[in-house]
């Protein structure tokens, strides 16, 4: 590796370190956004760590557990713990309330078994079979290592394609979010990044050594910004005309959950304490009578993100009613009174929301577009 391509990962890895540790920090109960951060916390501090062994001469490039050999366990079994986990994001940003912390543990079965039987392997002292070239693949196909290394290899690129493949494949009775071009983006930088591992691991370059890491820390990057930015970035909330048209309809009884949340859109068409800036999830969950993980969870089987989620959601439906009542307030006091005290926030929020801006909103309704 060149000092300036690792100089350039080097800082890469550290800019995605301190986005993790700045979306793990304000998550404010924001489960995805929690999730996000500790797979880029792991995958930039393993990268960081790795290059600066590089740096400082521990690693050298003809060793075959590290350099351009076929199929490297070491490597793939970094890909399969630590990028693989990240291919399950599309189904968690689709469906809030589905992937649990135990659906997600138990999706990761496969990945866990299959690098505990290698680790153990290598851990007592298995024999590895260099590889430089497909030909050596062919030739030491009886070699217990090699078949272990294939099928760890395959293992890595069938998973994360399935776990792609659930949100499309799999059935939901309850569809509360639809995908947006920022999730087409994200899924078709997934699938880049996974072709991009295959190419290195079967057949490895200077190059593809070099720049490897790079394409995974800077696809980090690009999701921490996105997660800074929006609560939810890759789906938006359905409407109720749109969930009716994208699943078949549930005649079954409500479930406690659906029924929470009813309780709170009632309460809310009534209240407006949520327009308190220093509104909080315990304020909410007091003012319902309710826990305070109920509450999350109404929210999410709802389709929001997060608390967080909700409480701009109703900012801006306060926003737009206050806005068709009196013509006469200007986007700035209109904000201010439904309970955003930052207007960068709120115009990103509202914009998010609404598909257009809040000045734009207001001069359609005939009222004042200045923010003044």
């Amino acid at each position: 590796m060149t000092w300036f391509l690792l100089a350039v990962e080097v800082l890469l890895d550290f800019v995605a370190l301190v986005l993790a540790i700045m979306l793990i920090a304000g998550a404010a109960g924001n489960r995805l956004r929690l999730w996000w951060g500790a797979m880029v916390l792991m995958a930039s501090g393993m990268l960081l760590h790795n290059n600066l062994m590089w740096l400082l001469g521990y690693y050298e490039p003809s060793a075959p557990t590290l350099g351009y050999g076929l199929l490297v366990a070491r490597r793939m079994v970094e890909w399969f713990v630590v990028v693989t986990p990240a291919f399950l994001y599309p189904l968690a940003t689709l469906r809030p309330a589905y992937l649990t912390p135990l659906r997600f543990v138990s999706l990761l079965i496969p990945v866990g078994v299959i690098t505990l039987v290698t680790i153990c392997y290598y851990w007592f002292d298995g024999y590895t079979t260099e590889l430089n070239s497909l030909a050596d693949v062919l030739g030491n196909l009886q070699q217990f290592n090699v078949q272990l290394r294939l099928v760890l290899f395959v293992a890595s690129l069938v998973i994360p394609i399935v776990y792609l493949l659930i949100p499309v494949l799999g059935h939901f009775s309850s569809v509360r979010r639809r995908a947006t071009l920022k999730m087409s983006v994200f899924v078709a930088l997934q699938l880049f990044i996974l072709v991009y591992y295959a190419a290195f691991t079967l057949f490895p370059t200077r190059f593809l050594f070099d720049t490897y890491g790079m394409v995974i820390v800077v696809f980090a990057i690009y999701g921490s910004a996105l997660h800074l930015m929006y609560e939810n970035p890759l789906s938006h909330r359905m409407e109720k005309g749109e969930e009716a048209k994208s699943a078949p309809e549930n005649k079954k009884a409500l479930t406690g959950a659906e029924a929470l949340f009813g309780k709170m859109s009632v309460y809310f068409e009534n209240n407006a304490s949520y327009t308190n800036p220093a509104y909080t999830l315990r304020d909410m969950a007091g003012d319902l009578g309710a826990k305070q993980l109920h509450v999350v969870e109404a929210i999410k089987n709802s389709g929001f993100a997060g608390f967080k989620d909700y409480l701009s959601y109703l900012r801006v439906e306060h926003f737009k009613r206050l806005a068709g009542k009196d013509k006469g307030l200007s986007v700035k006091e209109l904000m201010n009174i439904s309970g955003f005290t930052s207007r960068s926030s709120f115009y990103r929020i509202f914009t998010e929301f609404e598909g257009t801006t809040p000045s734009g909103f207001m001069s359609a309704l005939g009222g004042k577009s200045l923010p003044e």
